[in-house]
This record gives structure tokens, sequence and C-alpha cells, in this order.
């Protein structure tokens, strides 16, 4: 043989063995590895053989090896010659009932399966076929190949427990701890989780901890444990959370999905929780907060709570009085309707109270009328004396009597406010309820006046000093000096002088007429539709809301 020959032998060999045929001469047989997947998909290991010319095939046996076995055992044997397939005998009936024995082809070419139509874990193990034949040259021979037959598995549902467990819900601020249970599968899988509020979810599993797997009795696949820690909000009340199993043969859970077989997820989470910064909300209707006699206003308070808060409604200065439920109507609402009103709600959350409030002002004035186009006016007062002037009937008169005379510092509830008297020398009065303080006010010149934080404080008489229950000056200034009948607005109301007398104001924002009011003797006072009339001087000075009043004659100076 020339060296060229030799060198091209060598090569056809190498070309054979590349390609993964082990012999040069001789029956051909193969085998590829399988994945199947634990359960009812069926899988099947085959081997498929070739006889060359003058070849003979005998037969062809199927035998594995467990990881768990010392070598093979057979399983079942193939005759093409005759067309038949047989169980060897050591294998079991359950092997027989979940498998499948196929001869396909005839003695020159074709293949032997095992097919598992229900596989198990025992069945993940090393197959090799054994073909028995004779050669050309009538001598026995034998072939093999081997496969491995991989098996998966698919996770399984999960069981999620809640620690503490609770058939009521948890307390906001509460940590509760999530577990996931389970099969995760073969390969191990893993575990993710989700949490709805409403109609959004979100994807928390990194806040989780996964425990590494470990096998799962009487079973080739693995277990896992994830451990989810959460503190739970008012946000969370209603949540559901849920655990879903993640695996190679699986699509990856993306939370939107429902969930199936591989999933579990809690039943509705309840959260009780009590009142936030900004609880009581109180609200009216109308919403203005000042409104006008025979008015119907509604009054709202809400809390958000679980459980659903209480209310109770009082107004300042009665504290005897209260009215339940969330909503406080006030019909033909009066004067004195006006005031601070409170909403009280309480809540009670794991065995505590919890109470919060919030007030809201309603301003109460008198039907108004258009203000006149003249802002001053200059009217003639007759003569005293004179009975000429024909003069209105005069408004109805709730009360008509000296104030009370009090020593100087000392004060006294009264029907239509507290009277306090401040200096020895004159009589001062307020609107007010309830007394805030026991001290003297703030000394003003006549005339001047000054707003405090309660009130305003004022001195219309060079014989005393009126007060109001103000605690901080915030302007003192004396007021406008007008010509008599004439009227002005100001910052804080409106400066009237109809007396050439004195200065007489008001806190009107709008002048409602320009005529003199009624006469008093001196220290009466009479309560009218749009304010108090009333006498603190020798001097003459008079006030009043009122546009109903006589004409002005004169105020009395004894």
């Amino acid at each position: 043989m020339t060296r060229a020959a030799t060198i091209t032998g060598w090569l056809f060999t190498i070309g054979l063995i590349s390609v993964g045929i082990s012999h040069v001469y001789g029956l051909n047989l193969t085998a590829k590895d399988e994945t199947g997947t634990i359960g009812p998909l069926p899988v099947t290991v085959k081997c498929d053989y070739v006889v060359e010319t003058g070849e003979i095939l005998f037969s062809i046996t199927m035998s594995r090896e467990r990881a768990t076995e010392p070598g093979f055992t057979d399983i079942a044997v193939f005759r093409p010659p005759t067309s038949s397939s047989l169980y060897d005998a050591s294998v079991t009936q359950k092997f027989k009932d979940r498998t499948t024995l196929i001869l396909s082809g005839d003695i020159y070419s074709g293949s032997t399966s095992v097919r598992f139509d229900r596989v198990e874990c025992e069945d993940e193990a090393a197959y090799k076929c054994i073909a028995a034949y004779q050669t050309a040259s009538n001598t026995p021979a034998s072939e093999e190949a081997e496969m491995n037959l991989l098996l998966l598995a698919e996770p399984l549902r999960p069981i999620i427990t809640l620690s503490p467990p609770t058939s009521t819900g948890y307390t906001e601020g509460q940590q509760v701890e999530f577990r996931c249970q389970g099969a995760v599968g073969k390969p191990a899988g893993d575990f993710l989780w989700f949490r709805y509020r409403g109609n959004t979810f979100t994807d928390i599993t990194s806040l989780a901890r996964l425990n590494a797997p470990y096998p799962s009795s009487g079973t080739c696949t693995s277990e896992r444990i994830s451990q989810l820690t959460l503190t739970v909000s008012r946000l969370d009340n209603g949540m559901i959370i849920r655990c879903a199993a993640n695996h190679t043969t699986l699509k990856t859970p993306t939370g939107s999905d429902k969930c199936n077989s591989t999933c579990q997820q809690t039943d509705t989470i309840t959260v009780f929780y009590t009142f936030s910064d900004s609880d009581p909300d109180v609200s009216s209707i109308p919403s203005e907060g000042t409104h006008t006699v025979g008015d119907t206003v509604t009054l709202n308070c809400y809390a958000v709570t679980n459980p659903p808060a209480t209310y109770t409604w009082q107004k300042e200065g009665e504290d005897n009085s209260t009215s339940p439920g969330d909503e406080l109507r006030l019909s033909n609402i009066q004067i004195e309707d006006y005031g601070t009103y409170t909403c009280l709600a309480t809540n009670v959350v794991g065995g505590v109270t919890y109470n919060a409030s919030k007030s809201f002002n309603i301003n109460v004035v008198a039907t108004t009328t258009s203000p006149p186009t003249t802002t001053a006016t200059s009217t003639q007062r007759p003569s005293p004396g004179s009975t000429d002037a024909v003069k209105p009937g005069p408004p109805e008169v709730l009360y008509e009597r000296p104030y009370t005379t009090l020593q100087c510092g000392a004060s006294v509830p009264h029907e239509y406010g507290v009277i306090r008297n401040d200096n020895t020398q004159g009589m001062c009065t307020s609107q007010s309820t309830e007394v805030l303080d026991e001290r003297p006010y703030t000394t003003l010149q006549h005339g001047a006046s000054v707003l405090h934080e309660y009130g305003v404080i004022r001195n219309d008489t060079t014989q005393g000093t009126c007060t109001s229950q103000s605690k901080e000056v915030l302007y003192e200034r004396p007021y406008t000096t007008l010509q008599r009948g004439a009227s002005v607005p100001h910052e804080y109301g409106i400066i009237r002088n109809d007396t050439t007398q004195g200065t007489c104001t008001s806190q009107s924002t709008e002048v409602l007429d320009e005529r003199p009011y009624t006469t008093l003797q001196h220290g009466a006072s009479v309560l009218r539709e749009y304010g108090v009339i009333r006498n603190d001087t020798t001097q003459g000075t008079c006030t009043s809301q009122s546009k109903d009043g006589p004409i002005y004659e004169d105020c009395l100076t004894n």
C-alpha cells in the first residue's frame, strides 16, 4: 500500500469518528437523550437501527440503570424478524400499565421504543440498547447505544399561612408574616410575591426571604419556604397577598394573570386604623362661613377610620347640649345661632378609644339691603321737644333696662353676653358667653378703639373705658371724626356720627340707613333686628346696626 493510500484511510476513519459512528462496518445503532416532564405527558426513549447487506438482526434488548442502582437491568426485548416485543420478566405490572413497547420498521431498518404514558420519578435513568446480529461473514456480533432520560417536574400549589393568625384583622403598624411553602418542581424553582390593593398590584418579591430547597418526601422534586414580613398600614386595608411558584416549565408569573394551580393567595385582609392628623374633616352646605337669618345650614363631619368613627356635635358655650351623627342641620338660623360648632369623632381600635375634633365657625347676619348711592348725608335734627316730626313706629323691644352695675374688675354673665367693669368710672359690655380673665384691659383715650384677638376695645365716653375679651392689641388709634348724620366705611366696620355730641360706630360692612337712632335712657340698651342700641354716656353717643328705629331726636344729658 502506498503512503498516499495509507493517509487516505486514516482520514476516512477520523471522519467517521467525528460524526459519532463507532464502527466502520456492521449494524448501525443510534440513540439520543430525551427530556420529559413528570406527569401525564408522554415521553419516549428510542433506539434506531440500520442493518448492512449480508447481516442478520436477531434482537434488540433495552435496559436501564437508575442513579441508585449498581448496573443495568433489562426491561424489554424486541425481535424485528418476528415483530414481537416482550417485557422482561423482572418488570412490574405497574410499569407495564403506564408504558407501551413500540417496534417499527423491518429486518433492515427501524426503531425500538419504550413510551412512558405517565412519567414518574423512577423513570429518570440511563437507558441502553444492545443489538444482537450476525455479520456478513456469519460471525455473531453485538452493538450498543446509550441515552439518558432527564425529567422535569412542575411546581405544585403552595400553602400560605399568616402569623399571627386572625379571623378579624390587624391593627395599623402591626407586623404580619406571610409564609409560603410548597413543592417548587425539578429542578428547584422559587416563589414570587404580589400585593393587590384595589385594582393595582405590585411585585414585592424583593421584600421576601427565600430558603434553600430541600427534598420533597417520596418524590424527586424539591420544596422551599419563602417568608414575607410586612408592617401593615391603612393603605393595606382590603389588600390580598399572592405567592406564585416560578419555574422553567411555566410562563413566568406577572401578577396580572389569574391565580392558577401553582399559585395561592390570601383572603382579603382587614386593617383597623384610627385618625390621621387631618381628621376629622368638617364642611358646610352652603360652604360660606357667613349666613343670613332664616337660612338652612348643614354641617358634615367625616373621618377616614376603620371601624368607622362615631360623631357628636357641640356648640361652644353649650356643654350640656350635644347632637349625635355625622350631620348637623341648622334650619331657619337666627342671630343667636352664630358661634363655634365642634365635631367630636370617636374611634375604637384594638380596645383603645381615640378621639379627634375639629371646629367650624358660623357667622349669622340679618338680611342686608343695597348700600345707598350717597356715602354721606346730612340730616336735620328737630329741635328738642319738637312734635312736628313724623316718627315711624318703634321696632319690638326685647329688653330695655340699665346694665348691671359692677365693682371694678368684676364680671357677670348676662342674657346677651358678659357684662364687665374694669374701671371704677364707667360700665363696659361684651358679647361673650364666657369670662376669659379677670384683669383690666387696655385704657384708651376718648373716641379711640383697638381690635383685639377676640373683639374690639373702644372708648366712646370720657366717663369710662369699654373692654372686650381680647388678649393682644392689633391696632390702637382714634376713630375718624364725622359730621352729624354722616357715615364712612372703615377697615373694621362703619363709623357713623348721628349726634353733634360724640362719635358712634357699627360693625357692619355696609351703610344700612342715614338717620339718627332711637333715644335711650343713660345706661339703657335695646336689642333690635340688626344689633344692640345702647347709651353708655351722658354726652349723647348711641350706636346700633338697626335701620328701623324712630327718628333720633337727642341723647339725654342726664
